[in-house]
């Protein structure tokens, strides 16, 4: 048996959790994992599937689904807005590279025909845009992006506060330098400051998309910082991010530094690990968020299909339908749980108050007596003495609590005090948390068994 080998150090130093990773079983050259696909993977594990694994297409689908998903597999307007200003940005630094800037007129001017020919009726406004904006038209977006463009070029003109070296270029990261953890992506444009260093620039019209969440920019410009220090090492040393919201005219510096580019090197990895336990596993979470009324498999998705069916009945027979009939009952018992628990609660508070009450009632008796039992109609009340150990409130005692728990491994007692968490065991398992290894280990230690979990979401009519 040949031995575990030492995960090799990578040129960027970045190891697991700050030190030396040593693998308990070796892992083999992985494929390349594009960030689009573990982006998508992180917002609903289900979906890619559907589309990375499973390769559905509208096509493919039943009759019942096809309109329904038909509809979902329209770009949303808001991403084809992103489309055209990249294209328009990447237009106007390309021509810079060969000297030639072009004046604002005909660079929003290119802007606007490239919308008319790249234009599709089928493109419609996503969910939250609708719901926020129900009245915005094409036009409205079209205009939008103008006014990106046109606040961009005011700001910048005449672009001369670095030289642009990659436009659009895409990367491949070897995240520990030993072929396991690979991603590729595309990099917007990586430029050189007058000083000398080098510079990613991201642009974003995510303001354009109420509630969109920032950990996506965070996690491109993350990875395509380092991507940058590794091609042009040394040269580069630190690498800059700068985002562009052009919705609001700002940039922003992302808040990368060395440690928070080693933990999102770690998290890019455990994502990476996340989703081949699902394949191995067959097990692909739905998880239900903004993103979902835009899904192109809406209708396939488990949360969504029973929904779906009833749409399209009417109120008569939604209300004979056996799923409907079933959730009601259950609803109907959860909220009647519900009451008998807050009456409860209500009913245990008075006890335990007046049970406070009575005890400093009767330790005051016993005191002033000097007795050590007091003897009830049918039952005796002893009083004993126990020992009670308390931390201070505040950070002092959570200062104590740590330098005890440190006193107490260091003697070899911990494991006297402490115990196993299976709720925290069963969280870190499904967050995917665990290194594969020692998952493997531990799956052999205990016995699987996935359990099905109602909740009750309130969705009105």
């Amino acid at each position: 048996m040949v031995k575990d080998q030492p995960r090799q150090q990578p040129h960027s130093s970045f190891t697991r959790e700050g030190r030396p990773f040593t693998s308990p079983v070796a892992r083999a050259a992985k494929p390349v994992y594009p960030l689009d696909q573990l982006t998508l993977y992180e917002t609903c594990a289900l979906s890619y599937r559907y589309r990375y694994l499973d390769h559905l297409q509208a096509s493919s689908l039943a009759p019942s689904t096809l309109e329904s998903t038909l509809a979902r597999q329209r770009q949303s307007i808001e991403h084809f807005l992103e489309a055209r200003i990249r294209q328009a940005l990447e237009r106007l630094y390309r021509d810079l590279l060969h000297t030639r800037l072009l004046s604002l007129e005909e660079w929003v001017a290119g802007y606007e025909k490239d919308w008319l020919e790249h234009w599709d009726t089928g493109i419609q406004a996503n969910y939250t845009a609708r719901s926020l904006a129900p009245d915005l038209a094409p036009e409205d977006f079209l205009a939008m992006g103008r006014r990106c463009l046109e606040d961009f070029y005011r700001r910048y003109a005449p672009f001369d506060q670095d030289r642009t070296l990659l436009l659009e270029e895409p990367f491949e990261l070897d995240l520990y330098g030993d072929s396991a953890y690979i991603v590729s992506f595309p990099v917007e444009r990586v430029a050189v400051a007058p000083d000398g260093s080098y510079v990613v620039h991201l642009t974003s019209v995510a303001s354009a998309i109420p509630g969109a969440t920032d950990w996506r920019t965070l996690w491109r410009g993350a990875l395509a910082c380092l991507a940058v220090q590794r091609r042009f090492s040394p040269v580069a040393g630190e690498v800059k991010v700068i985002r562009h919201d052009l919705v609001f005219n700002r940039e922003e510096i992302l808040p990368l530094d060395q440690e928070a580019l080693s933990q999102l090197i770690l998290c890019t990895s455990q994502v990476i690990d996340q989703v081949e336990n699902s394949q191995s596993q067959q097990l692909f979470p739905f998880h239900e968020s903004a993103y979902c009324e835009d899904c192109p498999f809406y209708s396939l998705c488990p949360a969504k299909q029973h929904t779906n069916r009833l749409v399209r009945l009417l109120p008569l027979a939604r209300g004979r339908d056996v799923g409907v009939r079933l959730a009601d009952q259950y609803v109907t018992l959860h909220q009647e749980r519900q009451r008998l628990r807050r009456e409860y609660r209500e009913r245990l508070a008075r006890i335990q108050a007046q049970m406070r009450e009575a005890e400093e009632t009767l330790l005051d008796y016993a005191q002033r007596q000097g007795l050590g039992a007091i003897q009830g109609t049918e039952h005796q009340v002893a009083i004993k003495e126990q020992l009670a150990l308390r931390f201070p409130p505040g950070l002092d005692g959570e200062r104590r609590r740590e330098a005890l728990e440190h006193l107490l491994r260091l003697a070899g007692l911990w494991h006297t005090v402490a115990q196993l968490d299976e709720t925290a065991l069963r969280r870190a398992f499904a967050a995917g948390g665990i290194p594969p290894a020692v998952r493997e280990a531990a799956l052999e230690l205990v016995e699987v068994e996935i359990q099905p979990r109602l909740e009750v979401i309130a969705t009105g009519e």
